[in-house]
């Protein structure tokens, strides 16, 4: 039977170490890239940020490797406070589009919250981005493309992009 290590991030989401217990010296109090307090666990119900997946108390078997921090909260569900960080910038970023129809502005922020998350939504949250990107009202390599991309799941970017 395996288990998972605990990952430390800080609040930008930078990972630190996907294997906080088991190599404690890799922890750190402040984030070396930005500088911000880091976190081993859910601010909401302090159940611990799961990293690397060890397959046995075999010291010689591979853990499964975490490339990233998780988005949510595996047993509340709330946003990490790196996910809520990114989802404010895109909120601000909309905010702050000039000239942008008070129907694309609702589709665009409809869709970026769809692509957020896997469910019966995605598809139509990536759908509507590549809609609005061939409308003119996105472009690649925007700030807020660029963003959408860093907060959307695996499986939308793969539906905004191809793959």
């Amino acid at each position: 039977m395996g288990y998972y290590d605990v990952m430390q991030v800080c609040r930008n989401g930078h990972m630190i170490t996907a294997e906080a217990t088991k190599h404690s010296e890799l922890r750190k109090r402040f984030c070396p890239d930005c500088g911000t307090e880091t976190l081993l666990a859910c601010g909401k119900c302090d159940a611990t940020i799961p990293g690397d997946y060890h397959w046995s108390n075999d010291l010689k078997a591979m853990p499964r490797r975490t490339k990233k921090p998780p988005a949510f909260c595996h047993n509340c569900g709330e946003p990490y406070p790196w996910t809520r960080a990114r989802q404010q910038a895109l909120a601000d970023m909309v905010d702050g589009i000039e000239g942008l129809p008070e129907d694309d502005r609702r589709q665009l922020d409809e869709a970026l919250t769809d692509i957020q998350t896997d469910g019966p939504r995605t598809e139509i949250g990536a759908s509507r981005l590549r809609k609005l990107m061939k409308q003119g009202a996105l472009t690649a390599g925007s700030g807020l493309y660029k963003l959408a991309l860093d907060v959307a799941t695996d499986a939308a970017k793969k539906l905004i992009v191809g793959s």
